[in-house]
């Protein structure tokens, strides 16, 4: 499915919401944007490739990466291919 959203992404910006790694694994992590809630409930969005250093790597695949750290808060995933 991600093959596909690719070749289309340049007619149209593609928008994915999920909350399956197996999806996210699919993708790279400048694709892959995780939205959390602020104390005073505002989105923050933050770019997964900004948080996926070596150290990550070493021990993740990304969908587990992310999973590890939509834990961390209420938040989901919003993947932009």
């Amino acid at each position: 499915m991600v093959g596909l959203l690719r070749k289309v992404a340049h007619l149209a910006r593609v928008l994915i919401v999920t909350h399956d790694p197996l999806v996210v694994n699919e993708l790279s992590p400048e694709e892959v944007s995780l939205v959390t809630r602020g104390e005073d409930d505002t989105p923050h969005a933050e770019s997964l490739a900004s948080l996926w250093s070596e150290r990550a790597r070493s021990g993740f695949a990304l969908g587990e990466f992310w999973l590890s750290r939509k834990g961390e808060s209420e938040s989901g995933a919003l993947s932009a291919v």
